[in-house]
């Protein structure tokens, strides 16, 4: 007890400090529901140890517990608060110190010091050591990114490798997340637009198989990832060419236009070089979802290229993202909604018939309908902006664009993945149906659509 002096504003800090702690040890030990505790689908590496040909008992590994990030992120919130009232204490016992009628021991002075600068050091090193669980190893995601090329070289007749550089860096799993599908369009686009044939690829004097080069590097600035192929490299003569013929620019501007300037032309929506149309190149949107989707988590898209070197793609992101940040485009499309219309429905089926019939069961339930004749229709209507459907009924047998092509693109969009598709087709097998849920879709309904079956796909709406 300090002579003179009022203890009761640093009693109450400490009264939130220690709870504030206890609550933190809480939720560190505790698990919410049974779901959670370790078993064998959710603890990895736990498993009864076997004995070595020489009799020699293994330790077996560590068991690790999955945890929900929510609750990663709500300790780490607690962690900054444990900090802020330390720090709190710290000034207030230092004032009280500094007011005191009475000299205080040096001694008693040094050891509460002492006893301060510890426990912020504990609470740094506990907001330390929790942030960290958010880190995964990047190199993790090797198996998936050379699937995703190699699926691509087998769809385009091609050969390519994959050389991940740097896969023992961790970065924040929520980084990882914004990444990921950014870097599977630009693999894919490495392959489709980048790497020759074969043949090709002897006549200029450089190995069959292309290589496609992937490293990250984390700093205290943020996450780079470079993707860097040794295929054709960018025509900026035919990026210019495609830029006039759509409108996008006048023969004048590409004229005077710098090398970096046409290179920025391959984010432009509707700029396709590709000469034909499939799933994996031709609609001219790929790549402007990459730069929007990157550039709606705060960070940035470079691009180089040399002609027959190759070319270099440098995706910048900030070392964290925001928890629960929703992208300004997707705020904006929500805020543009009018809330007074009836919810919209968009029916993709080759068949007028079937638009017909299920035009009028749409209508018949209070929604509003827009109609597709194909997948590529589709599109079109969603990237002119006008059309924002709720839900999307698809048939799988089109021309153009099948409803397999048109739900697998439409799910690794950041701007339409969340739209509900439900499948609507004559298919019945329970391998259409399996594929269906793998793609992504929210139902499968076997044609002819039913007054019932509306009443499923609205219920997605809700």
């Amino acid at each position: 007890t300090i002579a003179g002096t009022d203890l009761n504003g640093s009693a109450a800090l400490l009264e939130t400090l220690y709870a504030d702690f206890d609550r933190v040890l809480e939720l560190s030990t505790s698990r919410s529901s049974d779901d959670e505790r370790p078993t064998e689908n959710n603890v990895i590496g736990h498993a009864a140890t076997q004995p070595a040909a020489a009799d020699v008992i293994k330790p077996s590994a560590a068991p690790t517990v999955r945890v929900s990030l929510d609750r990663l992120d709500d300790l780490i919130e607690l962690s900054r608060s444990l900090a802020d009232n330390g720090s709190a204490l710290t000034d207030k016992f230092t004032e009280m110190f500094r007011r005191s009628p009475t000299t205080p021991d040096g001694d008693q002075f040094q050891s509460l010091e002492t006893l301060f600068e510890t426990q912020r050091h504990l609470a740094d090193d506990l907001h330390d050591r929790l942030f960290h669980i958010r880190l995964v190893r990047f190199g993790r995601l090797e198996t998936r990114l050379n699937r995703t090329i190699q699926l691509t070289c087998h769809e385009e007749g091609k050969n390519a490798c994959l050389l991940l550089e740097n896969g023992d860096c961790e970065v924040d799993t929520q980084v990882i997340d914004a990444l990921i599908e950014p870097l599977l369009h630009l693999l894919k686009n490495a392959v489709v637009h980048g790497i020759e044939s074969e043949d090709e690829r002897r006549r200029l004097g450089k190995p069959a198989i292309g290589l496609i080069r992937v490293r990250v590097e984390t700093d205290d600035l943020g996450v780079s990832l470079r993707v860097e192929d040794d295929g054709r490299g960018i025509s900026i003569s035919t990026l210019q060419e495609k830029a006039v013929e759509t409108g996008l620019i006048s023969m004048a501007a590409a004229t005077s236009m710098s090398q970096a300037d046409a290179l920025e032309l391959i984010f432009e929506r509707g700029l396709t070089t590709a000469k034909s149309l499939n799933l994996n190149a031709g609609r001219g949107i790929g790549m402007s979802i990459v730069k929007e989707a990157i550039e709606s988590h705060g960070g940035r898209v470079s691009i180089a290229s040399e002609p027959q070197v190759g070319t270099n793609f440098v995706l910048s992101l900030p070392a964290t993202l925001p928890t629960g940040a929703v992208p300004a485009e997707q705020a904006n499309a929500d805020e543009s909604r009018p809330e007074t219309k009836p919810k919209l429905v968009m029916i993709v089926d080759d068949s007028s018939s079937v638009r017909h019939h299920n035009s009028k069961l749409v209508e018949a339930a209070g929604f509003r309908a827009v109609t597709a004749q194909h997948g590529v229709e589709a599109f079109d209507l969603l990237l002119a902006g006008e059309t924002k459907p709720d839900l999307i009924l698809c048939d799988v047998e089109m021309p153009e664009m099948d409803g397999w092509e048109f739900l697998e693109y439409a799910k690794s969009d950041d701007h339409f993945r969340r739209i509900p598709v439900v499948m609507v087709t004559s298919l019945y097998s329970v391998e259409h149906r399996d594929r269906a849920f793998e793609l992504g879709a929210t139902n499968f309904v076997v044609k002819p659509l039913k007054s019932s079956d509306l009443e499923t796909a609205f219920a997605a709406l809700n």
